[in-house]
């Protein structure tokens, strides 16, 4: 994608860098594997995880080209995220 074009390795490492230390605490913090909202916040957290670890390790790999499957999985973290703060503010005792 045409923004995606331009962007230093170093801020690419730094944005990784922030992905793995900002999930690691979640990870340590909500690890659950119970079959309800939290498995998305874990799953989420372990996902993140390695693509931080993936952009700190590669930050010169070519970003994703723009296309259906590019904005598919943006909708799809989106639609994610949406849904983790639905559950956030209807069940904030958990």
């Amino acid at each position: 994608m045409r923004i995606w074009a331009d962007v230093h390795p170093a801020v690419v490492y730094l944005n990784g860098l922030l992905f793995l230390i900002g999930r690691l605490v979640i990870i340590t913090s909500h690890n659950l594997w119970s079959l309800d909202f939290r498995l998305l916040v874990t799953l989420s957290g372990w996902l993140l995880i390695f693509a931080g670890a993936f952009r700190m390790f590669f930050p010169t790999a070519q970003q994703l080209a723009a296309g259906t499957g590019t904005y598919l999985l943006i909708a799809l973290l989106f639609l994610l995220g949406m849904a983790l703060t639905a559950y956030a503010f209807l069940n904030p005792s958990n």
